[in-house]
């Protein structure tokens, strides 16, 4: 009984050391290359910001907003930590590809930004996170 216990203990604090806090949304509209999508019936509107050739991807909770970005080629993104203890790192399936990575567990505010030269599709996720859906993807055109 004791081992049950010390791992339910472990466990509970595992994530609350890793999983930080913050607005843990219902989801967000799908990503655009134009115009933005339109958001659900009263939700807020959820875009990147653009700053001349760079996108920022908020962290935050569990999610990133917006989960997906679409980018021209040599654009940058930058990925914005707002609340939790993230990293972003690029590959499908929870698995790195080596494209890029931010490294090891970051606490907010962090940033990390990663130029996009060439045209492709680019999953990336959040390593401690991945299991929980936390995902998205750069499509650069």
């Amino acid at each position: 009984m004791k081992v049950f216990y010390s791992v339910a203990v472990g466990v509970g604090a595992f994530f609350a050391l890793n999983c930080g806090s913050g607005d843990e949304g219902t989801g967000y509209p799908a990503a655009q290359s134009g115009a933005p999508a339109a958001a659900p019936t009263g939700a807020a509107e959820s875009k990147p910001t653009v700053t001349s050739d760079v996108v920022e991807v908020k962290v935050t909770g569990h999610d990133f907003d917006p989960p997906e970005v679409h980018i021209k080629a040599n654009q940058s993104v930058r990925w914005v930590w707002v609340s939790g203890s993230h990293n972003v790192i690029s590959g499908a399936a929870c698995t790195p590809d080596g494209l890029f990575s931010s490294g090891g567990t970051d606490v907010a505010p962090t940033t990390f930004e990663h130029k996009f030269e060439k045209t492709g599709s680019f999953p990336f996720y959040c390593d401690p996170h991945c299991g929980v859906g936390m995902k998205g993807k750069v499509t650069v055109d």
